[in-house]
């Protein structure tokens, strides 16, 4: 599945999820129920409406494609180091680093 389908398929599902919550925190409210039944449904209004929020923000968000082992050189295979500067290469054996005492 394609991060575009994906990013589809959940915005779908979060829609559907912010409509259900949205009219059921409406209802009491609408049917002019009973004081007791409208304070329960503040909570599911109050949801809906952040979940409808969250739903927008996720369109407008952008696709960041994940870092793969292929995109580093291949002097870093074994690189430490975790920065952009430059790999150390590690010497390989039991304690090569410090604080490592491998077998």
């Amino acid at each position: 599945m394609t991060t575009t389908r994906a990013r589809r398929a959940a915005t779908l599902r979060l829609g559907a999820l912010t409509a259900l919550l949205l009219l059921a925190g409406a209802l009491p409210w609408l049917s002019a129920g009973a004081l007791s039944a409208r304070l329960i449904a503040l909570p599911l209004l109050a949801t809906g409406a952040l979940t409808a929020v969250a739903t927008v923000r996720l369109r407008g968000t952008s696709l960041r494609r994940p870092a793969s082992s292929a995109d580093r050189p291949a002097g870093c295979a074994t690189c430490s180091c975790g920065g952009s500067a430059g790999c150390s290469v590690e010497s390989a054996g039991p304690g090569a680093r410090p604080g490592t005492m491998d077998g």
